[in-house]
């Protein structure tokens, strides 16, 4: 019987979850065409290992592993950006990300249409070669953020599930608890195609008002009911093993202390760092939601009328 051999179709437009095509062909059937590019997983290591600028392979492992888990909108850019710059601490960004893994946290991000392929076929080895390298000895701990729907993918599954369920991980839960400020700023980052507003070293800046919004009853209920499941899958992610919670409005509110909080609990030295994101948007729920009146009234007596301020 012949072997098989696990291929990738890696398209030339710009990378998409639907532009990776995952299978098996035979070693004697592979099909060449020139909308695709065929390779297989040692030749991808090989292409990997050679294109990461983060990190080289001397150093230290004797670092702690940490996980940000947290929703989307929530303040992760904020936070992991702000721990980026610590001396002894290195956080990525979104290593499961559906449009590939984010190396880096932007805007020094690295992604790679290569990475993306790499990981799709082999995720720990991935994960081993980008997470738990060596870095050099003053480095103190190591982490990248995690949301849910990392772990729908089965094959990024077991490798997250398996570093939350390490006791020896340290886990930052980070929350925004209105949904209604989580979807309003989902829904503004989706049509300004602006994910994070950053900001250039030793530059101040400012929140933009932007235009205001009209959201229906059935759009809100429906993403209601999608952020508490979010909010229910973390519950039970964490159930049982310490961690610790903070609050984007925490955040937000008193950024020094509460970032405090997180290097002491990886067990560094408090540093000081310049804050590198601005809010999306300034100004009240009222003033960014064209209807806020009218849906104010009809949640008011729903579970959901606490978001509504």
């Amino acid at each position: 019987m012949n072997r098989l051999k696990r291929f990738t179709r890696l398209a030339r437009r710009p990378l998409h979850s639907s532009r990776i095509v995952l299978g098996y062909y035979l070693d004697n059937k592979v099909n060449r065409n020139s909308s695709a590019v065929w390779l297989t997983s040692p030749k991808l290591l090989q292409l990997a290992m050679a294109i990461n600028r983060h990190g080289q392979p001397a150093g230290s492992t004797s670092y702690r592993k940490f996980i940000v888990l947290t929703s989307p909108r929530s303040g992760s850019n904020l936070l992991c950006s702000s721990l980026d710059q610590h001396d002894q601490l290195v956080c990525k960004g979104e290593l499961f990300g559906e449009d590939g893994p984010h190396i880096g946290v932007s805007p020094r991000n690295f992604n790679s249409n290569w990475l993306a392929v790499f990981r799709e076929l082999d995720a720990e080895r991935f994960l081993e070669y980008f997470h738990h390298k060596p870095y050099p000895p003053t480095i103190q701990a190591v982490g990248f953020k995690v949301f849910p729907r990392h772990l729908t993918h089965k094959g990024f599954r077991p490798v997250i599930s398996s570093l939350l369920h390490d006791p020896a991980t340290q886990v930052i839960v980070l929350q925004r608890p209105n949904y209604l400020e989580r979807y309003l700023s989902l829904k503004k980052a989706r049509e300004s195609r602006q994910w994070a507003h950053w900001l250039h070293e030793g530059k101040a800046g400012s929140s933009r008002q932007t235009q205001a919004v009209e959201l229906s009853v059935k759009e809100l209920n429906r993403e209601f009911i999608k952020l508490a499941q979010e909010d229910r899958v973390i519950a039970g992610l964490v159930s049982g093993r310490p961690f610790l919670p903070l609050s984007y409005d925490d955040l937000c509110t008193d950024f020094e202390t509460q970032l405090g909080r997180v290097q002491e609990y990886l067990g560094v030295p408090t540093q000081a760092v310049p804050v590198r994101t601005r809010k999306q948007s300034n100004g009240s729920l009222a003033e960014n939601i064209a209807n806020y009146a009218e849906l104010k009234q009809h949640f008011h007596s729903s579970p959901w009328g606490r978001f509504f301020t």
